[in-house]
């Protein structure tokens, strides 16, 4: 009978599983085996002196675990914090088609999430909410900012409770007739146009001036999955079109007191060059993250060593430092979960993953370390696994591709995942893709152009489209199903 993981976990001396989450914002204890970069420092910066940045990186390499790390360090600094503004989800946007995105619809954005982090200080920090009230002129603003943007489900927002001489002072103030005081609704209607007509620079003044009232040194902006979704995923010219109005706007880069720091895919940097768009390298520093296997054998380590259970009640040693640790003796399991994860975290912690629940699926005895088989079964492949899941997105060793494959290759690849435990012959493939009326592009120029679009870098290859003649095509090395 199957030992249930978390059973195998406990006994070898964790305690909760190191291996079970894979994306950076579901990793509440990060900062505990986080590794840094030399240039990290920089690209963090000086909160009293804030300075926008970009950091380049593959998808799976680590660009959100350095926001977070970011938001952490900056956000929750004793002296000078950073009012942190995380940008990571864009369904606020016009959609395709409907209008241009511009420089405006950032910076309303960027005014209404700085309005509800400034918010939420005010409801966590009784101090704060005192000096906000003892200046009516900033409570005002603040929920101007929040009314701003807030274009859906605006009754959500809180109400403005002022007495009767704050609102006659911010009827003056506003040049609005002061007796009788205007009623709250009214101030705040005036001020929130106010805002709507007022220039960027303005706009961006106030808001630095009520992050420093509440007692922040500055803003920091962190922008990143730009290309996370179903309308950029596949599309580079639509990710460029999407973040174009806001890392060209200088106003908002430059701005004193204001930092934007961008978490952006590799694959957007040689592009960004091309079209000139903001700069880069030239205006905004800009950072690349890699990982050497040193690098990933120490973020394995410090994985580790964080979940396991101390040595003793007093030494504070941990258990469990090395994969090794865990296999049995003589595996060499370090170096070649490493090597398997070809300088991506993401990976290495998916295969580790894998590794435990396939060991754990074939044993009885909850004490055996994971074995040479399944070492073998899993880092002895030379090349990763291929999986297709349902919505026809590729899987090369569990980590989904960025490249969208053409519509018939596309439709040839499901095909065969839909049939792959048996082969296809040339003459289904056709019939099923082409009527008799059309002059179709051979069934084997499809299939090449297939070979190459999963291997670019290798000609024709069969590591995963095998042949034998009078029988047809066969998917070989996939996966039936994903960590």
């Amino acid at each position: 009978m199957p030992v249930r993981i978390q059973r195998w976990i406990e006994l070898q001396g964790f305690t909760s599983n190191p291996f079970e989450y894979w994306e950076a914002d579901r990793e509440t204890t990060l900062s505990g085996y986080f590794v840094q970069a030399e240039w990290f420092d920089a690209l963090r910066g000086d909160t009293r002196q804030p300075r926008s940045a970009v950091l380049f990186a593959p998808r799976g390499h680590g660009k959100s675990s350095h926001r977070i790390q970011i938001a952490r360090l900056c956000g929750g600094a004793a002296s000078d914090p950073a009012l942190i503004v995380p940008i990571t989800e864009y369904d606020w946007l016009p959609p395709p088609g409907t209008e241009r995105i511009t420089e405006q619809h950032y910076v309303r954005y960027i005014a209404f999430r700085a309005a509800l982090a400034l918010r939420d200080r005010l409801q966590q920090h009784p101090a704060t909410r005192m000096r906000f009230d003892a200046v009516p002129q900033k409570l005002l603003q603040l929920h101007a900012f929040l009314h701003l943007a807030a274009l859906r489900d605006p009754w959500r927002l809180p109400e403005l409770a002022l007495n009767d001489a704050d609102r006659a002072e911010l009827a003056r103030w506003l040049r609005l007739p002061h007796q009788p005081a205007p009623e709250p609704h009214l101030l705040l209607e005036t001020m929130t146009h106010s805002y709507a007509r007022a220039t960027q620079s303005d706009i961006l003044d106030d808001l630095v001036d009520l992050a420093r009232f509440a007692g922040f040194a500055s803003i920091y902006i962190l922008v990143d999955r730009v290309d996370e979704d179903r309308l950029t995923e596949h599309d580079t010219s639509a990710v460029l079109e999407r973040i174009h109005p806001l890392i060209s706007n200088l106003h908002l880069l430059e701005h004193p007191g204001i930092a934007c720091k961008f978490f952006l895919p590799d694959h957007l940097h040689d592009a960004m060059i091309a079209r000139r768009i903001s700069r880069i390298d030239e205006r905004l520093p800009v950072y690349t993250l890699s990982w050497s296997d040193n690098d990933l054998a120490e973020l394995l380590r410090r994985r580790l060593a964080f979940y396991s259970h101390p040595v003793g009640a007093i030494s504070g040693v941990p258990a469990v430092t090395t994969f090794q640790d865990l296999c049995e003796p003589g595996s060499d399991a370090d170096r070649r979960l490493v090597a398997a994860a070809r300088g991506s975290p993401r990976r290495m912690i998916i295969t580790a993953a894998r590794l435990i629940a396939r060991h754990c699926a074939r044993i009885d005895d909850a004490r055996q370390p994971i074995g040479k088989e399944t070492l073998d079964a899993l880092l002895g492949q030379t090349i990763p696994a291929l999986y297709l899941d349902s919505a026809g997105y590729l899987w090369m060793g569990g980590v989904r591709q960025h490249t969208r494959l053409p519509r018939l290759p596309r439709l040839v690849l499901e095909y065969l995942w839909q049939h792959r435990r048996r082969y296809v012959t040339r003459d289904e493939l056709a019939a099923t893709f082409y009527t008799r009326d059309q002059q179709p592009e051979s069934i084997q120029r499809v299939i090449t152009r297939l070979r190459a679009l999963i291997e670019p870098d290798v000609k024709n290859s069969k590591h995963y489209i095998d042949f034998v003649e009078g029988l047809g095509y066969r998917l070989v090395n996939f996966e039936d199903e994903i960590a």
